[in-house]
């Protein structure tokens, strides 16, 4: 099944803390910490629920709402090594934010963008703790 990659409940808790409000088709029940489908469809759930829940964005929606809303260029690429003659992908990807890239490679498309997500959260918690 081809089914993009859904936050991880820390991410969503902290996603919400920083102020995401996109509408999602899923949300992570307070009781069980699993992810659910909105039964009415796309939904705020940081805005408008009442029990407890929080939104559940996709891992590339949550990395569009940092370019989009926090104005913070990111990216995933993969690893490139070049001779003479031709250029070979190497079947690793390294992750960007605007002033930097990684010193890690991971093996997936999806671990780099899930560890771009982590570490843009903690680019602004800090910025949060440091304006505090």
């Amino acid at each position: 099944m081809n089914e993009l990659q859904t936050v991880s409940f820390d991410q969503a808790q902290r996603l919400k803390a920083a102020g995401f409000n996109w509408e999602v088709d899923k949300h992570y029940d307070p009781y069980d910490h699993l992810p659910h489908t909105n039964i009415a469809g796309d939904f705020d759930v940081n805005s408008r629920a009442l029990d407890g829940s929080i939104s559940a964005p996709t891992v590339a929606l949550a990395l569009k709402w940092m370019r989009d809303v926090k104005g913070i260029a990111n990216a995933v690429n993969p690893i490139w090594s070049y001779d003479d003659d031709a250029v070979f992908y190497q079947d690793l990807y390294f992750y960007r934010i605007k002033w930097c890239g990684t010193h890690k490679d991971y093996v997936t498309h999806e671990e780099a963008e899930n560890a771009l997500l982590d570490e843009l959260l903690n680019v602004l918690e800090t910025k949060k703790n440091s304006k505090a």
